[in-house]
């Protein structure tokens, strides 16, 4: 068996064994000019990328918008560039060649990065396949997938428990009970910051004023 080595999906040359082509991508990803992108990879007989080695970042597109509820569309807001890199390469396999662009599976990928709570959808399918070497995202292989995981070094998202205290001055009208507003009362905490996502807010906890 011998292994195809490519540079962004063009064919190179052959290896004979695929150390010797983990070798070869290895030594041309480092005699790659500062400033310019590229992945290399190594494709088994049966032509599937196997392992792969990039200086590329998997940068995604999401598209802010709000809704006009006069006209029943979507108005475009922004575009903001976000870096899925980590987050790409420590999904699992299936989920991972299950992504859309403009589909929930993206969307949700986007909002773990970018702080907004309106409509929205997400391009990245294509930054995908070029950081793995691959024409389609269905052709990345489990192999492929935890090659680029352990060559990376993906390091996943951590948790963090914070408490914050939040003084309420109320404006209570005659007869009103401020025992019932305490029982009847909700929070919700939405972040604003791109890269924090609150995942779980408990339950407030009342200290009422003398």
């Amino acid at each position: 068996m011998t292994f195809n080595i490519k540079r962004d999906r063009d064919y190179l040359t052959t290896a004979p064994t695929f150390e010797q082509g983990v070798t070869n991508i290895q030594t041309l990803l480092k005699l790659c000019p500062e400033g310019k992108e590229a992945t290399f990879a190594i494709e088994d007989d049966g032509r599937q990328v196997v392992a792969s080695v990039t200086n590329r970042r998997i940068e995604g597109v999401f598209t802010k918008q709000v809704l006009d509820e006069e006209n029943q569309r979507d108005i475009h807001v922004a575009d903001v560039h976000f870096d899925a890199t980590d987050a790409v390469l420590l999904m699992p396999h299936e989920d991972l060649i299950a992504l859309e662009d403009s589909d929930d599976s993206t969307d949700e990928l986007g909002r773990e990065h970018v702080a907004w709570d309106g409509p929205c959808y997400v391009r990245i399918v294509d930054e995908i396949c070029a950081y793995f070497g691959v024409e389609e995202i269905d052709q990345i292989t489990e192999e492929g997938l935890a090659f680029a995981r352990k060559a990376a070094n993906a390091t996943p998202q951590r948790e963090e428990l914070i408490t914050v205290s939040i003084p309420l001055r109320l404006r209570v009208a005659p007869g009103a009970d401020v025992d019932q507003f305490i029982k009847d009362m909700t929070c919700a905490v939405l972040s604003r910051t791109d890269g924090i996502k609150v995942a779980h807010a408990g339950q407030p906890v009342i200290l009422k004023a003398a």
